[in-house]
């Protein structure tokens, strides 16, 4: 088979169309990470100085998330569920990187779950 210019052009761009599509995807924001939340948590805990500490966090190390990945990041990363139970104040602890600090898992703290969902 003989190589022509428009074959290899074609070829040329149909490798290069995944990473060209990337470059598409919506840069996350602070306000639409700040909007997951209030839709999941409230705007009050939304806005509340733990919440934009994390939010601000996540926003700088992730260029974009999808939403429910931004929840789970604020599940494991507050202590957002012993606060509903009524066990522990409400507090933004660090951004939970499971290959540093994998014992930080806020997820995994024992507490009442039947108080923390009433």
């Amino acid at each position: 088979m003989k190589l022509s210019r428009r074959t290899l052009l074609l070829g040329a761009a149909a490798a290069a169309l995944p990473f060209g599509l990337g470059a598409l995807k919506p840069q996350l924001t602070f306000d639409h990470a700040e909007q997951v939340l209030a839709s999941q948590f409230g705007l009050d805990m939304a806005r509340s100085g733990p919440a934009r500490a994390f939010t601000a966090d996540f926003v700088a190390a992730y260029a974009s998330a999808p939403d429910e990945r931004i929840v789970q990041s604020f599940l494991e990363s507050t202590t957002f569920l012993a606060h509903k139970a009524g066990t522990e104040e409400f507090r933004y602890l660090a951004l939970f990187e499971p290959y540093h600090s994998p014992c930080s898992n806020q997820l995994s703290a024992p507490l009442d779950l039947d108080a923390a969902i009433a």
